[in-house]
């Protein structure tokens, strides 16, 4: 709900990198604040216990981590992040006026 309401313009939001990467790679977003951008992403998986552990948890966990780890899908290069100043938007209230 938060990514959306930031591609409509409404505000500003702190999206995390598997929500905005495919946005800002196509120009719809623009990263800000980057300067306080950590260098490393953290996705954590919380689980009540390891002990006991049902199968399809342990296999869920081993599925994220194949998946996210070292994918590019998700995650922003540090040079994707730091490429400039975003473009200029036109004012729209110029253009009705």
């Amino acid at each position: 709900m938060e990514t959306q309401a930031v591609l409509a313009g409404l505000g500003v939001g702190q999206l995390g990198s598997f929500n905005a990467t495919r946005h800002i790679r196509s120009g719809r977003l623009v990263a800000l604040l980057t300067q306080h951008v950590s260098e490393y992403g953290m996705i954590y998986i919380h689980y009540r216990h390891r002990t006991e552990q049902p199968l399809r948890v342990r296999t869920f966990i081993d599925f994220m981590v194949e998946r996210m780890t070292g994918n590019r899908d998700f995650f922003l290069e540090e040079s994707e992040l730091r490429a400039g100043p975003p473009p200029k938007r036109k004012d729209k209230a110029k253009e009705r006026g």
